[in-house]
């Protein structure tokens, strides 16, 4: 892995970031940091770290996430199989239930085997919604992840002076003990004590050490004495001292005598970085877990719903256009309505009267004009005598014997519409004869004479001019 990358681990309450430099075999530690939440109340993690990348770490932004033992589940399988394939698929039963899928990402590695004529595994096991949340946060710093695994592979890695390497890492939330042969993890033990949980009194780790020792070296067949230490202990001196008064176990909290790290300045506390100073060397798929499939998935999950987003943006800016131009075009077409109808109206009105020059409103000018009119001419178009007179007067044009029913009557002055029934179509015309003989009404006409459905009478419609 040549070039420069930043190898970091981040966990609710602390976060660890080692800038490194790795040309061919030289390694060259660029810069360490080490981050809690306690450190700077109310400042998150996530924006200090956001603050080194830009002002102590220009350009280098590939990284590779070292996942903490805080979020990851570690359990141990053993098959009398010699397939591998089937000894996982054995093992994505047994955890099925306890670890759905839908929820949990597992990762598993072939481990050495204590036993003759089975095989061993280990999986680690990962809550998705963690993972997802860990690719976030390094996303949202705009970095470029390059590789996704766990502190039991990079630890392996850092300590392998020795074919077998017991190593104790320490955090702020919890112990995590392995047992390495061969850089391969043999065993695993996490417990929930941490820094924060021994409060100066450290016996309860010691009970716990004591307790993990006994356990590995029954199942190992071997002596374990030496204690390689990592993580936040490290740098607890007054604890380190303590924890040395420890019966029959040696503890070490320096690097390997074969790791060279060329450092800014003498550093003492490498080993607090161990798990992120061993990413460098953990190369081979064999022994080491692997997540990236699983967060660069999540992470074309994410880029994939920020796509759908953007489309979904595209369309909705295309949908406001489209409705903006519409809206302004019926608009405009409405103005040239306007305009054409006011031009129709002046034309009409200038036509009508052509002696005046000034217009103004075509409305309100023709009508008073044609009140003026009205007025000059002392007399209306229309018919004084009443309908009572009217009446009067067809009554006596027409005999009682003569069969004439009004349905309907529409009066104005000087013209009436009356719609009749009598029994048939000559009673019609002698009707139309009889009025028409009356010198008070010098036009009548019949219209629309027609049987009824039931075929006795005809229905008919007679139009009156009134004289007078």
């Amino acid at each position: 892995m040549n070039g420069s990358f930043i190898a970091l681990t981040i966990t609710d309450i602390e976060a660890k970031l080692a800038w490194i430099s790795h040309q061919n075999s030289a390694l060259s530690i660029r810069g360490l940091w080490h981050l809690r939440s306690e450190q700077h109340a109310g400042w998150p993690v996530q924006d200090r770290i956001g603050r080194i990348l830009r002002g102590e770490i220009p350009g280098t932004r590939r990284a590779l996430l070292i996942l903490s033992s805080e979020d990851v589940t570690y359990r141990h399988f053993s098959f009398p199989f010699t397939s591998s394939r089937k000894a996982l698929q054995a093992i994505r039963f047994e955890i099925g239930d306890e670890f759905p899928p839908a929820q949990y990402v597992v990762d598993t590695i072939e481990s050495l085997s204590l036993e003759p004529g089975r095989k061993s595994f280990i999986s680690a096991i990962l809550k998705r919604e963690v993972l997802q949340k860990r690719f976030g946060e390094l996303a949202g710093l705009g970095l470029s992840i390059i590789g996704i695994t766990t502190d039991v592979s990079t630890l392996g890695a850092y300590f392998n002076d020795e074919n077998d390497a017991l190593v104790m890492e320490v955090g702020s939330g919890n112990a995590l003990f392995i047992l390495y042969s061969r850089k391969v993890p043999v065993l695993v033990r996490g417990i929930p004590i941490g820094l924060r949980d021994l409060g100066g009194n450290i016996q309860p780790l010691v009970r716990e050490i004591k307790r993990t020792v006994l356990s590995f070296q029954e199942k190992t067949r071997t002596d374990l004495r030496k204690i390689y230490l990592a993580g936040s202990l490290v740098k607890e001196r007054d604890l380190l001292g303590t924890l040395n008064k420890a019966d029959n176990l040696q503890f070490i909290d320096q690097p390997p005598s074969g790791k060279e790290f060329k450092t800014a300045g003498s550093r003492t506390d490498l080993n607090a970085f161990a798990s992120l100073l061993g990413a460098t060397r953990s190369k081979k798929r064999n022994g080491v877990f692997r997540f990236d499939r699983e967060g660069l998935e999540g992470a074309r999950s994410l880029a994939s719903g920020r796509a759908r987003f953007r489309w979904a943006a595209v369309v909705l800016i295309c949908f406001l256009f489209t409705f903006s131009f519409s809206h302004r075009l019926k608009i405009h077409a409405l103005q040239k309505r306007e305009a054409f109808l006011r031009s129709e109206s002046r034309r009409v009105f200038s036509a009508a009267f052509p002696q005046v020059n000034r217009i103004v409103d075509e409305v309100r000018q023709a009508r008073t004009l044609m009140e003026a009119k009205k007025s000059e001419s002392g007399t209306t178009p229309f018919s004084s005598v009443s309908l009572l007179e009217i009446l009067d007067r067809m009554s006596r044009a027409i005999p009682r014997d003569i069969s004439f029913q009004i349905i309907n009557l529409f009066w104005e002055r000087g013209r009436l519409e009356i719609d009749g029934r009598t029994d048939s179509f000559k009673t019609v015309n002698v009707i139309q004869e009889l009025l028409s003989r009356t010198p008070d009404f010098p036009e009548v006409n019949i219209s629309n004479a027609r049987a009824r459905s039931e075929g006795q009478d005809v229905d008919f419609k007679i139009t009156i001019r009134i004289a007078g």
